[in-house]
């Protein structure tokens, strides 16, 4: 795709290979999921032409390669309720799903610029959080899900946002989800602290969202870079 869609028009032309990322985070006893990757490209083609994957990356496989067995994982927070984030959440039978109030309002009704990355409106194809309607957990704010793991809400992507606060002996690592899609939108550049994702809902709310990221940050985990994977864990 091209880079210019997340950098908020820097970059027109450079093209990029966005990794949809999944996120395993565990204290050695409790296991969580972060996001549930977009649809089947068989599936979700039709509608998102750009999709590819290898059968390492179908979830399943791949949460399995690293110990993960989907049927036993009991938590998954769902950053936002795009194509993208939520399309493999029926891969977790027996998960709560975490999202916020004002997404799920928002993925009903989405504002006009986002009804196709919220899959509303194709013809014979919904939305893929739907079958998980009935275990879904919604919360309004800042939450504490666990010890140590912590709901942030950052809306302006879009009204519901949230990233994952994760406490570790290196410091907080946030799971920022797409209100920092690439390192490069936190890093900002000469003219802005930070770089908002050209997709979005709300500026103001998003640039409030990046103080808040500034407070309880000490490392922001990007959405879609495909450098999280020079690490195979964090911290």
């Amino acid at each position: 795709m091209d880079r210019s869609v997340f950098t908020y028009g820097r970059n027109f032309g450079v093209r990029l290979d966005a990794p949809c990322v999944i996120w395993v985070v565990s204290d050695g006893r409790t296991t969580a999921v972060v996001d549930a990757g977009p649809a089947p490209p068989e599936l979700a083609r039709p509608y998102h032409p750009l999709i590819v994957r290898s059968e390492e990356e179908v979830p399943q496989r791949a949460l399995g390669d690293r110990g993960v067995d989907p049927e036993r994982v009991e938590l998954v927070v769902l950053t936002h309720l795009h194509w993208d984030h939520c399309g493999e959440a029926a891969a977790f039978p027996n998960a709560t799903f975490v999202v916020q109030a004002a997404e799920l309002r928002e993925a009903v009704v989405p504002v006009f610029t986002q009804r196709v990355i919220f899959d509303v409106g194709q013809p014979g194809y919904g939305p893929r959080w739907m079958p998980v309607f009935d275990r879904m957990q919604v919360v309004d704010g800042d939450v504490e899900l666990l010890p140590g793991l912590d709901l942030v809400c950052l809306p302006g992507h879009t009204p519901g946002m949230q990233g994952v606060s994760v406490a570790t002996a290196g410091g907080a690592y946030l799971i920022a989800g797409d209100a920092v899609p690439l390192y490069e939108n936190w890093e900002g550049d000469a003219h802005l602290r930070h770089i908002p994702n050209g997709i979005h809902a709300d500026l103001r709310t998003y640039e409030r969202a990046f103080r808040r990221m500034e407070e309880v940050a000490d490392h922001v985990l990007p959405g879609h870079d495909p450098a999280v994977f020079e690490h195979t864990s964090y911290p």
